[in-house]
């Protein structure tokens, strides 16, 4: 009787520790699938990091590209205004001094207008 309880028992210790191997084999695969899973998520995180500083290159280039236009916009506008201030200056001084040669140049053709009709007994 006792022989018969003692390989019941390892009769049911083998089932069980069947059942066991089992549950490890699952477990196992479970394992092995996350592992897979984990290592894909790993690689679409570094592609998308690589996506991202891709992004950040190109944004700091146009930055870039923008900080140059501007600095060529305003050297223009500076020089722009140094050509309106020249050119007012000569332009406009230049055109008072026409203006004034012109006035000296009508008061003369006035008087000699005047002169001659004086000499010619003609009222001008």
């Amino acid at each position: 009787e006792e022989v018969k309880g003692y390989v019941q028992g390892r009769d049911e210790d083998k089932t069980v520790l069947e059942g066991l191997r089992g549950r490890v084999s699952k477990a196992e695969v479970a394992v092995a699938d996350l592992t897979a899973e984990n290592e894909g998520l790993k690689n679409q995180f570094k592609a998308n990091n690589d996506e991202l500083s891709v992004h950040k290159a190109k944004r700091l280039n146009a930055k870039s590209e923008v900080q140059k236009v501007v600095k060529q916009l305003t050297k223009i506008k500076k020089e722009h205004e140094e050509v309106v201030e020249y050119l007012d200056y000569t332009v406009v001084g230049r055109l008072d001094t026409v203006g004034k040669e012109v006035e000296g140049l009508v008061r003369g053709f006035s008087f000699c207008v005047e002169m001659l009709c004086k000499e010619k007994g003609v009222k001008a």
